[in-house]
């Protein structure tokens, strides 16, 4: 429970009581009547709805239906506006300075309190910033007075996501500074990383890669560790370098309903590196189901039906080349045999054992003459 503060207004003739005087705990004089010797006082309760949260006088007890007390205010028995704490720098001058006491907040009550007159107009400036801040504000977001101060609802880092307004805004949709909503996400993510909207913020870091193989279950990992095992999974390489950040594995995955880091993970700077290298792949029509090639544009079943014909025809052109390799080598075997032949077909081993033979005949034709001749001779 907190205390919420609020200045508080009266019409001129609207009052509980005329006493002497209004000093006791809960009342506060609004006006001296009477002449001199005979002076009054109109009192006013600080529970009574003769004090209004509208400076015109409209609306009832800025305090309704909460504790209430008066901070200070009134007029003195000399007549004068009594000073208090807060009056000129919290409660913008009014006559009464108002504490709604013991008020249990809670996002079910925020809900209902965006939609009450009574909880968006009345309130007090802060002192840290000089604006004002009606009790609905106050609750949710705390405020800073003279007199003290009260945490928000939303200050509580695990009330981040919490619905806190009739149309469905949360505490971090109400902050308004961009800086302040970022850091409020980041502080968030620390303790509760498994929210789908911690997603960008745990794939943000310069490590990202690590981090998420630590933590392979956080929303943001799950869809960052399944593009790199895509990618491997068709011979894409160097995840943390080629690929740059994870964007570029993951498109767009920071878009959406996410909190943010402070430093906004950029478009994939090497998107055209990506859609080369699944271009140079054998099998293009395998990158057609990884997530990164969506951000191609990239026809996969026209690509892979060109590389096929690329392919083809070098391997035709090859297979011509063997063909004409086992040609050529052919043809050199016949010219040897061709150029190891003699006059009529016959070969050089035939030639040899031909002369031989001839060689050996005359040798014996010689020796029958040397036989024949001394015979001749005797007679």
């Amino acid at each position: 429970m907190v205390n919420l503060f609020t200045a508080a207004y009266v019409s001129e003739d609207e009052y509980d009581r005329i006493a002497n005087n209004c000093n006791d705990a809960h009342t506060r004089s609004m006006r001296r009547v009477g002449s001199s010797g005979d002076r009054k006082h109109l009192c006013v309760k600080d529970s009574s709805n003769n004090l209004r949260y509208r400076e015109n006088g409209g609306g009832h007890n800025p305090c309704k239906g909460f504790g209430v007390r008066f901070v200070g205010g009134g007029i003195s028995g000399g007549g004068s506006p009594r000073d208090y704490d807060g009056k000129s720098t919290n409660f913008k001058d009014a006559l009464f300075g108002l504490m709604c006491e013991n008020v249990t907040v809670t996002d079910g009550n925020l809900k209902k309190w965006s939609g009450s007159d009574q909880m968006v107009t009345a309130g007090v400036k802060d002192s840290r910033t000089g604006v004002f801040k009606s009790l609905y504000d106050q609750a949710a977001f705390g405020v800073y007075t003279a007199v003290e101060n009260t945490p928000g609802y939303c200050e509580n880092i695990n009330n981040l996501n919490k619905v806190i307004h009739k149309d469905g805004s949360t505490c971090y949709d109400m902050i308004k500074n961009a800086v302040e909503q970022k850091a409020k996400g980041i502080q968030y993510c620390k303790t509760n990383p498994k929210d789908p909207k911690c997603k960008c913020i745990n794939v943000s870091g310069s490590d990202f890669i690590r981090y998420c193989k630590s933590n392979p279950t956080l929303p943001g990992c799950v869809e960052l560790l399944k593009g790199i095992a895509e990618f491997e999974s068709v011979g894409l390489t160097s995840a943390s370098g080629l690929f740059g950040n994870a964007d570029c594995i993951v498109p767009n995955i920071c878009s959406g309903d996410v909190y943010e880091p402070l430093s906004p993970v950029p478009p994939c700077a090497n998107k055209t590196a990506i859609c080369n290298q699944i271009l140079d792949l054998d099998n293009i029509k395998a990158a057609a189901g990884i997530t990164a090639a969506q951000a191609c544009n990239i026809n996969f079943a026209a690509e892979q039906e060109k590389k096929d014909k690329v392919k083809q025809a070098e391997q035709a052109e090859q297979a011509e080349r063997v063909e004409q390799a086992k040609l050529a080598q052919t043809s050199t075997t016949e010219d040897k045999k061709v150029s190891s032949r003699l006059p009529f077909g016959v070969n050089r081993l035939q030639a040899g054992l031909g002369g031989l033979s001839s060689f050996l005949l005359l040798i014996c034709l010689i020796i029958v003459i040397i036989l024949l001749v001394p015979e001749k001779n005797n007679k």
